[in-house]
């Protein structure tokens, strides 16, 4: 085939071929510009969901707690001094003991005075308390509290407390009586003082055993 000539044995421009092979290279590039496009557009995507599908990227975070072995000991916890109470001893009442002899009699013509400032009964210790003043500061006398309700009689005896500042002229008196044969009801109360000064007896009150 001679230059110039067509398969078909025309003849063609030598411009128009020279046209018509850049048209076909620029088709061709374009073609190939868009196809690697979309094999990089591809490999994006498999690169995403890779990542997404990737176990690693489920895992939970990592826990940065440190673990606890032992708990506090309870010597180890301090507790607030203000949260501390002292405790104190509770006072009891001292209790002599009761007996059904009557009581002697206070000698005649007695200088001592004897007044029964209080008796009440305390129920928390079944126990009748009664306190009187005597007209004397002698030490070493002694108090006998008289409990009566018709035909029973309690006796119970402590000793006189003297005076403990000069500007007092009397000693004290103070009986706690308990006896668990003392029924509930009303009883006639009255101290006796025997002493070096002499003897005397208290005016009777009324106690109620509840």
């Amino acid at each position: 085939m001679s230059n110039g000539e067509t398969p078909l044995g025309g003849q063609y421009d030598p411009d128009e071929l020279e046209e018509l092979e850049s048209q076909a290279e620029r088709r061709g590039t374009g073609r190939g510009l868009i196809i690697g496009l979309l094999i990089a557009a591809a490999v994006a995507i498999a690169a995403i969901v890779f990542v997404l599908m990737n176990p690693l990227g489920q895992q939970a975070p990592p826990d940065n707690t440190v673990p606890v072995t032992s708990l506090p000991q309870a010597t180890d916890v301090a507790v607030p001094e203000t949260l501390i109470v002292t405790a104190t001893p509770v006072p009891t009442v001292t209790v002599t003991e009761t007996t059904t002899a009557e009581p002697s009699q206070p000698a005649e013509g007695s200088a001592v005075q004897v007044s029964l400032s209080r008796v009440y009964w305390v129920p928390d210790q079944s126990v009748i308390s009664a306190a009187a003043l005597v007209s004397t500061t002698d030490p070493g006398g002694t108090c006998t509290l008289i409990l009566k309700n018709g035909p029973e009689t309690f006796v119970a005896t402590a000793t006189a407390t003297a005076p403990t500042s000069a500007d007092t002229d009397a000693s004290s008196c103070i009986v706690n009586l308990r006896d668990p044969a003392i029924k509930a009801g009303d009883w006639e109360a009255v101290m006796q003082y025997e002493g070096p000064a002499g003897s005397g007896v208290s005016e009777p009150m009324t106690v109620t055993v509840s």
